[in-house]
């Protein structure tokens, strides 16, 4: 038989349908053809060989009874740009090889190759460049035929020489291919279905960061990813700076079978997921509201904390019960097919009740726009529970939609862990940790002073304590009594409340960090579950604040500090951003546990966690490190003794008020031993008590700025503000100075403090930049003169337009130098006589990370180095280096500036906000002569991401 090509035709038509029987049918006609042209051998057959037919044909997909057919098919693109196919010969009995090809686009496969026996590689060196392949290995046996499985090449590059330039991607991203295309209406790569699904790439076990975007447009609605992932793996999806407000996008996990496992529904375009377990998954980025949505897919080795979200399909929501905060409560309640208005307020915040949200959803008072694809996806969703947390979610944006007002799903919360030990511990080493004994040279606290704590029920006549309650509410039987009443549910409530005010010098138990203040104890855990709800906890903070809630009564003296050692609601609640609000604007701070999880909060500034009057706590060990359980990220303020078992972290927990409840009803007083951020929380609260007890004009703006200015910590993390301190470890004694530093002056602003701030307070380099300003102001005419007295090696600081006190503008520069692969975060510090100034700088080399790939093209403009418009553009297509390649031939001779971007929502907008953009000159002014078409010899664009 000659070695021409033999052409197999298999129609597109049905591929979705069963690939096996394809597959069957082509190796059946292709051993016909080689037979026929004496090539095949004959029909003999062996032992297992028994399908031959009458009319001499056989069956080609017979199974020999020793499995022979190649595998391991491979392939890779040599330097020649040709295709090298690789596999495994599985047996001694074929007597050929034959190679079939065909473009992917294509509906037949061609005849490429027929090779001798014991053959395992073939190079194709017939390919044409910025073209995909499909290929499979054929083995012709005598008395049958069976095929490899079928391979997809890489696109072939057209061939680059070294005088093209080069686009680097950022290190560690990727794009969506779908979005990079600079025409759309010529698009081919199409990841809007699981079938088109990208592949995340993935060097060096770490997934890349994908930019992409989704619009409310049909070309554009949804990306697919395919991904293995990790147990544990958070996946976190960030809007741009530029889209975050004005429009949502959800974030979905499937696993290989397609089974919805998680979706995190929040809203806006922040979402975030942890994966259950290690396998193969598909991932989906799916346009809610607003016209286009730019984001940013990465991936963490450890959970972002996302599950357990109140917009989770795996989280704690309670089915059926909305968190309403509308002005049409009354509306509500006239409308009885929506279900009964359980409780109202004059300030709006209500809680409604539905038996059956997905009934409302079909409902045509309820209207949601979006009633198919709900059904679609609820029927890809297996577990009942998930289920029933998706309609109340979807129900929630019904009814928001509705009514013009936020409406959230209920969420359950519990305490942050109960670890008890009985065992004794030698004494209170979190006081000493914190320094509360100076502190108490100067107050002990005042019994004006009112703590609230949101818990557990109470003892309240246990006989370190009983001196501090003071008022209080029962959020389980709304009534005014938040007694304890069974043992799990007796301990947290009192141990919380002890660390903030057990009495001191009685010779029994433990002593309190603000011994004379007073506990409003408020109770929302159900002594059963030990668990309550958020709106109980909402409530709670507007009752100990002095506000109208359900109770229908408040705190007679509201608290100047409530205390939530209780679960931290992740999602991003309007709701509860109003309750914080209220508080704060009525005068009291807010300190809430960040949970014991040992995972990453990271929230975008607009975020609920980072609205101002809310102080997030980790916890530390003995030996004042994070510990092992505590959560951590940019949602954290500040960190304080929890304790910490761990040998290696001084094997400690936090010692404080417990006790039981014996058979005959009475209660049993002494101490336990617990840990946790639940125990961290009330050394903050303690410390801010004693602050209170000492400064008349106590409000929570002012506490915020002495965090900020290490005012009320110890820096005992990385300088300045990182992720597992915070600002730092409270400090008593510092926090009590500066609050009588604060109560001293006078109402006169010429003797109010010193406060000096920078604009901005934190620098971002990147990859990119080289220089970036920031300008310090002051609340005083003749501040002393700015010094710095920290920065990096790495760069300088230089004064650029400032009055002799230093106020005004200045530059940082920086130096990469010596920069390695990591991510360089450090700190300048500023001072001006006793008063510190930090400024935060991060910054990054060109081996920051391992560089991903890309399934793109880019779009390189030759501007008018005067009027900066575009005079002409090239497109830049990805080689098989993973780079952009481009030439400047073409190009009419002139001085141009050169850049690149993409576009990645395909407005015709680029180098915007969420956009990869990079110039081919460090200054982005300089500019380029392209003379007679030149090549840019081998020159580089490397780009960032605009933020």
């Amino acid at each position: 038989m000659d070695q021409g090509f033999t052409e197999m035709h298999i129609s597109n038509k049905g591929q979705d349908a069963s690939i096996a029987n394809a597959w069957k049918l082509l190796a059946a006609a292709t051993f016909a053809t080689l037979t026929a042209c004496g090539g095949g051998g004959g029909g003999g057959g062996g032992a297992t060989d028994t399908s031959d037919s009458s009319d001499g044909s056989r069956a080609a997909d017979v199974v020999p009874a020793e499995p022979i057919n190649p595998t391991n098919l491979s392939h890779t693109i040599n330097a020649n740009n040709d295709v090298d196919l690789a596999w495994q010969d599985n047996s001694a009995d074929e007597i050929a090889f034959s190679i079939f090809r065909k473009e992917t686009t294509d509906n037949h496969y061609s005849r490429v190759a027929y090779l001798a026996a014991d053959t395992e590689t073939w190079t194709d060196a017939t390919v044409d460049g910025g073209k995909r392949y499909n290929y499979y290995v054929l083995a012709n046996r005598s008395g049958g035929s069976l095929i490899s499985n079928t391979i997809t090449t890489d696109i072939i590059p057209t061939s680059v020489t070294n005088s093209d330039a080069t686009i680097l991607l950022p290190e560690g991203m990727s794009g969506d291919g779908e979005n990079m295309g600079i025409d759309p209406s010529a698009r081919q790569d199409d990841n809007d279905t699981s079938y088109g699904a990208f592949a995340i790439p993935q060097q060096d076990g770490r997934n890349a960061s994908i930019v992409g975007a989704v619009t409310r447009f049909d070309d554009d609605r949804r990306d697919f990813f395919q991904a293995t992932l990790e147990q544990g793996t958070g996946i976190q999806l960030t809007a741009s700076d530029d889209t975050v407000d004005v429009a949502d996008a959800d974030l979905y996990l499937y696993d290989d079978q397609l089974n919805l496992i998680d979706a995190s529904l929040g809203n806006n375009g922040n979402e975030s997921l942890a994966v259950p377990q290690k396998g193969n998954y598909f991932i989906e980025v799916a346009h809610q509201s607003g016209d286009r949505l730019k984001y940013t897919l990465s991936f963490h080795d450890n959970s972002v904390g996302a599950s357990d979200h109140g917009f989770s399909l795996s989280g704690n929501i309670i089915v059926g019960e909305f968190i309403v905060s509308s002005r049409s409560l009354g509306l509500l309640q006239t409308l009885g097919v929506l279900g009964q208005v359980v409780e109202g307020t004059i300030e709006g915040l209500g809680l409604l009740r539905i038996d059956q949200p997905e009934l409302l959803l079909n409902n045509p008072l309820i209207g949601f726009r979006k009633l198919r694809e709900y059904r679609q996806r609820r029927q890809l969703i297996r577990d009942t529970h998930q289920r029933l947390r998706f309609d109340s979610i979807m129900l929630s944006r019904a009814l928001q939609n509705l009514l013009g007002d936020s409406v959230e799903p209920n969420v359950e919360l519990s305490v942050t862990g109960i670890d008890t030990n009985y065992s004794a511990a030698a004494q209170q080493w979190g006081l000493e940790q914190i320094g509360v004994e100076n502190a108490w040279n100067t107050t002990t606290g005042s019994s004006d002073v009112r703590v609230a704590v949101i818990d557990t029920g109470f003892m309240l006549n246990h006989r370190d304590l009983k001196h501090a309650f003071v008022d209080g509410w029962n959020y389980v039987d709304d009534n005014n009594n938040p007694a304890a009443t069974k043992d799990l549910n007796l301990q947290h409530g009192t141990h919380v409340a002890g660390i903030i005010a057990a009495q001191k010098d009685n010779g029994v138990d433990i002593a309190g960090i603000a011994p004379n203040v007073k506990i409003i104890p408020i109770k929302i855990m159900k002594p059963g579950c030990v668990c309550g709800s958020l709106y109980d906890a909402m409530q709670g903070i507007l009752w100990a604040a002095g506000l109208e809630n359900s109770a229908g009564t408040k705190a007679a003296v509201p608290a100047k500090v409530i205390n939530l050692s209780i679960d931290l609601p992740r999602s991003n609640s309007n709701i509860l951003r109003q309750t914080i609000n209220s508080a704060r604007n009525a005068g009291s701070v807010i300190v809430w546990a960040a949970g014991n999880n040992s995972s990453r909060i990271d929230v975008h500034d607009g975020h609920s966690l980072k609205t101002e009057g809310l102080m997030v706590v980790a916890a530390s060990g003995l030996y004042g490190k994070i510990a092992k359980y505590s959560d951590y990220g940019n949602a954290v303020d500040l960190i304080a003794p929890g304790g910490d078992n761990a040998a290696n972290a001084g094997g400690q927990r936090i010692r404080s008020l417990g006790g039981y409840i014996a058979a005959d009803g009475s209660e049993g007083y002494g101490s336990v031993n617990m840990q946790g951020t639940s125990q961290a929380t009330p050394h903050v609260s303690g410390v801010i008590a004693l602050m209170a007890s000492v400064w008349p004009s106590f409000n929570p703006a002012a506490l915020e700025w002495m965090l900020e200015k290490n005012k009320l910590t110890q820096d005992t993390g990385a300088m300045g503000r990182d992720d597992y301190h915070g600002w730092g470890r409270i400090d008593a004694e510092k926090a009590v100075e500066t609050a009588l530093e604060e109560t001293n002056y006078t109402n006169d602003m010429t003797h109010d403090s010193l406060r000096l701030a920078a604009l901005p307070s934190e620098l971002n380099f990147g990859g990119r930049f080289e220089q970036l300003m920031f300008e310090i102001e002051a609340n005083q005419a003749n501040p002393n003169p700015v010094t710095i007295s920290y920065k990096p090696n790495w760069l300088t600081v230089t004064a650029v337009d400032t009055d002799e006190n230093g106020l005004g503008q200045w530059q940082v520069s920086i130096d990469r130098s010596n920069f390695g692969t990591e991510l360089y975060n450090d700190v300048v510090v500023l001072n001006s006589g006793n008063e510190k100034l930090y400024v935060s700088i991060s910054a990054h080399g060109e081996n920051y990370l391992p560089r991903g790939t890309g399934i793109a093209k880019m779009l390189v403009e030759f501007l008018n180095p005067e009027s900066l418009r575009r005079e002409h553009f090239v497109k830049a297509e990805i080689d098989n280096n993973q780079r952009f390649s481009f030439t400047s031939d073409g190009v009419p001779t002139g001085d141009y500036i050169v850049r690149a971007s993409s576009d990645l929502d395909n407005n015709g907008m680029y180098c915007e906000v969420g956009e990869f953009c990079g110039y081919l000159k460090a200054d982005p002014t300089e500019v380029t002569r392209i003379e007679n078409g030149s090549s840019l010899n081998g020159s580089t664009i490397e780009l960032s991401l605009i933020r």
